[in-house]
């Protein structure tokens, strides 16, 4: 193949869109919502929902240790504690765990996706050892684990970049699916729960039994039993699963703002939509919420309206694809920045593209068609590619192809069609796009949006933050402005926005947002759900049940901003939470939930049950930024090791089941 011909093939071939089609579907109206609307679901005492915050592969490995010791615990009548859970509530990296669980194929057991639960954190070992399991192999996964997903190099930033990059140039794929279907391929195609056609769009929707899809699907659009359903997993050996909510975020116009403000999207197995009630309007200048649409329905245009049921025109069924890739679409923005970054300086895409063209090479050959793959294999296997570096003939070239791979791409940003429930119009024209957002972007623990279902009365928050849990220079401010003492307790800034307080500040503190003309972080504005003063029992309580004693503002910080506790033992503490109305997410007032908050940190009883030549690895327990500031991985860090991904997730599973912890989780299922 000559020069000429390896630059011909950088261009790729055209695709024809798909043609719009009229399907039937139902419209649920909300708030109130509840579980029982949807699904019975007997045997879940205490009524309990469980969180899993976002966070990238930092969530997805800390929710796989906490599943994992949640199917391993088992109240008095013998069953597990994810079979007895009532929703599961997933935000952004726990949607990557989440979702898929939810979904599982018959191909991998719950255990080889959560990995077997290891007692005793002294039994770890670096690697193979004889004597010891799998599980208790730093270093290895099982084979269906879903750490496999992010353990490869080419889920690093770079090389997805450059996968985002082909899938446009080569296959295609439009600009606001770009994201999610590169998720798709790592996290979803794996568990056979990415169907497509050559050009990857999808061509399977989700649901939640056979009894359902039949009725609310193929019984009114008998032409969709032709496209594969996903379906609950189901069957002998697996734990019974939850109800499904994943967490996923819309933008607003709304006018007399500096800012985009953004409405929460609920995607589950029955109805996708938004439940709440929010001041602005959608891109086509309707005012959004007020319930949702059968879910595989969801990005249409409404064109005839029948009481409860609507006729839609869609030219392609919603897929399992678009909410987990939506609700972690924070990483489309990382994608883009990177991008800008590389047309500053084109070398640094070569670089990044020659340092690993063996991963993806491997990659292209097991994802793309062949009438895709070949184009790209000609480019990426072919002689010159060797010698870009030396040849300044070829490099120019080359830099040249990849500066219009980069020019062609635009807005990653995911972009759907949204019509609302409340008041809805039928229209006799496509829609304008909506832009989405990630779940997180709006709320990462996923607690506002599970208190929209009424008949939860028990929570477990899953923190599985970047930010360590620490002394700091100031605490929280109630409304008269005095500082609340015994509260300079630094947490991630998930947690005090459902208490109505701004993410902490250094030399403010926690502000409230009541009464705040100019806010930190004003996107999150509306997602009190809580008291304010139950947000200082919050940090007290944190700062006391991990082993420290006296107020964490007598602890001397040493000009540092922050100084860790002892963190002795893990960050688990109990709440009684009134909760507040929030027509935003559509949260009704009026009563009383218990909340089992888990934040992850360092635990110092767990470093010391471990073997000496593990404790090596960890390196100094109180140096945060030892072993890739474990548990606290970047968020930015999509690629982790096996190493690093058996640690975390070995330590929030420990932190849930130990001998002492364990009694907070099982006493919400076996109470009431």
């Amino acid at each position: 193949m000559g020069l000429w011909s390896f630059v011909k093939s950088l261009f790729g071939g055209s695709s024809q869109p798909a043609a719009t089609m009229p399907f039937k579907a139902r419209l649920y109206k909300g708030p109130p919502l509840s579980v029982s609307q949807f699904v019975d679901l007997p045997g879940t005492p205490g009524k309990v929902g469980v969180c899993l915050s976002g966070g990238g592969s930092r969530a997805l490995t800390g929710a796989m240790g906490q599943l994992r010791a949640l199917r391993n615990l088992k109240t008095q009548n013998g069953l597990d504690l994810i079979s007895q859970t009532r929703v599961l509530s997933t935000v952004s990296g726990g949607s990557w765990l989440g979702v898929t669980f939810q979904y599982l194929t018959p191909g991998t057991s719950d255990d080889d996706y959560l990995n077997r639960l290891v007692d005793d954190p002294g039994r770890l070992v670096p690697t193979k050892t004889a004597g010891h399991s799998q599980a208790e192999t730093l270093d290895e996964l099982p084979a269906g684990n879903i750490g496999n997903s992010i353990a490869s190099r080419a889920f690093g930033p770079g090389l997805l970049g450059i996968q985002v990059l082909l899938l446009h140039h080569f296959a295609k794929v439009p600009t606001p699916f770009l994201w999610q279907t590169a998720i798709a391929i790592h996290v979803l195609k794996p568990y056979g729960l990415f169907d497509h056609n050559r050009r990857l769009v999808p061509t399977s929707l989700f649901s939640y039994d056979a009894a359902t899809h039949a009725k609310e699907v193929v019984g009114p659009n008998p032409g969709l039993a032709a496209y594969k359903a996903n379906l609950f997993a189901s069957g002998a050996g697996r734990s019974r699963r939850p109800f499904l909510l994943c967490n996923m975020a819309m933008f607003l116009n709304q006018e007399g703002t500096r800012y985009k403000l953004m409405a929460p999207v609920q995607a589950t197995p029955f109805a996708t939509g938004i439940f709440g009630k929010q001041s602005g309007t959608d891109f086509n200048g309707v005012m959004a919420g007020g319930g949702g649409v059968s879910s595989f329905a969801f990005s249409s245009t409404l064109s005839q309206l029948m009481g409860e049921d609507g006729t839609v025109e869609q030219s392609r069924q919603l897929a399992l694809m678009d909410i987990v890739g939506t609700s972690s679409a924070f990483y489309a923005e990382v994608l883009q920045n990177l991008f800008a970054d590389w047309k500053d300086n084109l070398d640094k895409l070569l670089d990044e593209l020659l340092a690993d063209l063996d991963v993806l090479v491997d990659w292209v050959d097991k994802v793309l068609p062949g009438d895709q793959k070949d184009p790209i294999m000609a480019i990426l296997k072919h002689p010159m590619m060797g010698q870009v570096k030396s040849n300044s003939w070829a490099h120019k070239w080359v830099l040249g192809e990849l500066k219009k791979w980069l020019d062609e791409i635009r807005d990653l940003t995911p972009a759907y069609s949204y019509w609302p429930v409340l008041d809805a119009m039928p229209s006799t024209s496509p829609l304008k796009a909506n832009t989405f957002a990630d779940g997180g972007d709006l709320e990462n623990t996923g607690v506002a949006s599970l208190l929209s279902y009424e008949d939860v009365g028990r929570v477990i928050a899953f923190v599985n933050s970047s930010k360590p849990m620490a002394a700091c220079s100031l605490g929280m401010f109630d409304a008269e402005g005095k500082e609340v003492p015994g509260t300079r307790v630094l947490l991630d800034g998930q947690m005090p926005v459902l208490f109505g307080y701004q993410p902490w500040q250094d030399g403010v503190g926690y502000r409230l947002y009541k009464g705040d003309a100019n806010p930190n972080c004003p996107q999150f504005q509306n997602n009190q759900v809580f008291k304010p003063e139950a947000f200082a029992e919050l940090l007290k309580g944190f700062w006391a049940v991990t082993g420290n004693s006296g107020d964490p503002g007598e602890l001397g910080l040493q000009g540092k901003e922050t100084r860790a506790g002892v963190n002795q033992r893990p960050a688990i503490l109990r709440q009684e939470l009134e909760v507040l109305p929030n027509p935003w997410f559509g949260v009704g007032g009026n009563r009383t939930v218990s909340v089992v908050w888990n934040y992850t940190i360092r635990v110092k009883a767990f470093y010391d049950a471990l073997a000496p030549e593990v404790q090596a690895i960890v390196g100094n327990f109180d140096d945060p930024s030892s072993f890739a500031g474990w548990p606290h991985y970047s968020t930015i860090k999509t690629s982790l090791t096996a190493t690093q991904i058996n640690l975390l997730s070995s330590l929030t599973a420990w932190s849930v089941a130990n001998p002492i912890d364990r009694k907070t989780f099982l006493d919400l299922f076996e109470e009431g």
